[in-house]
């Protein structure tokens, strides 16, 4: 079947060509005819507008038969003698595939990581130790090579005990003749280490390797029909599907029959792969999108069951309070920001601007970093070059982020740091930016009372930092070492974590009760309605910067169901136009802007000058 779009892309100048000079008369009925005759046979479909792709697929074979009209070529693919096999020749001039090995690093991290972990476990305590993987629309066979690759390099360590087979099927005849045949040249390697050239493939020629027998005797290849009952039906007992960019080939009603056999060909707690752009919405509701690490996405069939927190230790918690407590006395946050933050917060008629710049101004730090965020493309602003001019353009309420942020990174010296200070502020800098942005794109009311949230919501971290220092390193080694949430960590090491400590500070230091509640619960989001809105937002936003490359610096081997997560629900519900909203697309809309907002963050933290009033 088709990878990435190749149909829309490979021969778009032949294409075109016949589409603008009139070559094929798409008016002529039988195309139509052939197109639904297609669709009848496949579930493959062309819209109207896709129509001159048909007709050039159709021109070779003409071509090849000698028919002189469209007509004439509908009747080698109905009444003629030989017209099953003129349909196949056909289906494998339109299912044209390209892709190559190794394509996606992230999908192989959470198999090794998360997915084959939890499946295996599930397995072991059934007495079971074989996997079935199915690579749908395998094409020329790169999938099911790298996946076999994958499962014999993980044979000594993860899978050590354990068989495993792969089915890898595909509808046109060519493309499962070159994947039995194994040879590729450097294209489709490109991505494929030296050592496992050398280990899984031989010299062919001298452009290209063959797969070893070793590797081959992992996979059977099938042709199969997405769209034949006869054949879905009999593939049951999957751990794992792989179908990437076949789907979008499909029209709502096909798609629905074959995602509809995938769910029951699956063992429960299997999962299905898609293409990354590709999304169920509307499809099939009893797959729930899974996020992990490096922004792949998963389909699983089971929903997760949400872990509830365990209640804290108050005794622990009340022996470091009086040092949270002292720090409401730092000179930075009584001297500078106590001021101009209860200033910011007044109706903006009654806010004195001139008193304000005078404030920023007082401090280097707070100065340059209004400036800095001020000229950053993400406020679309150049040259900007005094304290007004930046106060200005940001406007209050980012002014009052900023410098909160400031002043929260003054209250830890240098080489009181458990966590590297960088690592901390541009996670804590990142939720705030994808905060504001998925507030934009669901329509919550103040995107950047998201943005202040954001910022703020890890404030228990610099807490446990300077209040419980040694327990506190202890806790970010393991939670490092076990690849697992820190959080998770705090509890059974201390006792509470840093949501609890940070509320503290955030009460001493009087912060809004919706952003406290953010410090306190973003997360613990366990119950739809249980929290504000603000602090399911937050803690939606905190997980897919921990997804990508702005968390605590390490791999956290996890998979997030966010539409099945306590948080969206607590969203949909305040913000009832979300219920119809794809969530695969608006993680893919904030996944588009996370490059710009991971090369702003790390231009946050370059040296810092002294700023012009």
């Amino acid at each position: 079947m088709p990878k990435n779009g190749v149909d829309d892309t490979v021969e778009t100048a032949t294409a075109k060509a016949t589409k603008e000079t009139g070559a094929e008369d798409l008016r002529d009925p039988a195309y139509l005819k052939i197109r639904d005759d297609i669709y009848q046979v496949s579930g493959i479909y062309q819209p109207e507008e896709k129509l001159y792709l048909l007709a050039t697929r159709c021109a070779r074979r003409m071509s090849a038969l000698s028919a002189k009209s469209p007509g004439e070529y509908l009747e080698h693919l109905t009444v003629r003698a030989g017209r099953e096999a003129e349909l196949r020749l056909l289906l494998n001039e339109i299912t044209i595939g390209e892709t190559y090995m190794f394509r996606s690093q992230p999908q192989l991290e959470a198999l090794r990581n998360v997915i084959l972990p939890q499946i295996l476990k599930a397995k072991s305590a059934m007495g079971f130790k074989r996997l079935h993987i199915w690579s749908s629309g395998c094409s020329t066979g790169e999938e099911p090579y790298t996946l076999a690759m994958f499962l014999l390099e993980e044979s000594a360590k993860l899978l050590a005990g354990w068989t495993f087979d792969i089915l890898a099927t595909d509808l046109n005849d060519r493309s499962l003749a070159a994947a039995k045949a194994g040879i590729y040249g450097e294209y489709a390697l490109r991505s494929t280490s030296e050592h496992l050239r050398r280990k899984y493939f031989k010299p062919y020629d001298d452009k290209q390797l063959q797969a070893t027998d070793q590797l081959k005797s992992l996979i059977r290849f099938d042709r199969v029909n997405l769209n034949d009952d006869s054949k879905m039906t009999f593939l049951k007992g999957m751990d794992l599907i792989f179908c990437c960019n076949v789907l979008i080939y499909f029209d709502l009603g096909s798609k629905r029959k074959v995602v509809q056999h995938f769910h029951s060909n699956l063992l429960p707690g299997g999962y299905l792969f898609l293409g990354h752009a590709e999304s169920l919405y509307q499809v099939d509701d009893r797959f729930h999108l899974v996020h992990f690490p490096g922004s792949h996405r998963v389909l699983e069939t089971a929903r997760r069951i949400h872990r509830r927190r365990k209640a804290m230790n108050p005794q622990r918690l009340d022996k470091i309070r009086p040092k949270i407590e002292a720090l409401e006395a730092m000179p930075t946050i009584q001297v500078i920001v106590q001021p101009l933050v209860s200033m910011l917060r007044l109706p903006a008629d009654q806010v004195n601007m001139e008193r304000v710049v005078e404030l920023v101004a007082y401090d280097g730090t707070i100065a340059a970093q209004c400036l800095r965020m001020a000229n950053s493309p993400l406020f679309g602003r150049r040259n900007t070059e005094t304290v007004r001019s930046a106060v200005m353009a940001l406007g209050l309420k980012r002014v009052e982020a900023i410098l909160l942020g400031c002043s929260l990174n003054n209250i830890v010296p240098p080489d009181k740091w458990v966590l590297d200070a960088v690592t901390f502020w541009r996670h804590s800098l990142g939720c705030a930016l994808v905060s504001r942005k998925m507030a934009k794109l669901i329509g919550y009311p103040d995107p950047e009372k998201a943005y202040l949230a954001g910022l703020l919501h890890d404030l228990g971290i610099l807490v446990n930092t300077l209040a419980c220092p040694e327990d506190f390193r202890k806790c970010i080694q393991a939670a490092r070492q076990g690849h697992v949430a820190l959080d998770r960590i705090e509890e059974e090491h201390l006792g509470f974590t840093h949501c609890q400590s940070g509320k503290i500070l955030a009460e001493q230091w009087r912060f809004s009760a919706d952003v406290i509640e953010v410090v306190e619960f973003h997360h613990d989001v366990v119950a739809p309605l249980s929290v504000h809105p603000l602090v399911a937002l937050v803690h939606l936003s905190d997980l897919l910067c921990r997804l990508r490359d702005l968390g605590y610096g390490y791999y956290e081997a996890m998979g997030v169901d966010l539409a099945g997560d306590a948080a969206w629900a607590t969203l949909v519900e305040h913000c009832p136009g979300l219920a119809n909203m794809d969530l695969a697309r608006l993680t893919m809309d904030i996944d588009g802007e996370m490059e710009e907002i991971v090369l702003l963050v790390d231009a946050v933290f370059k040296p810092q000058q002294s700023a012009p009033q």
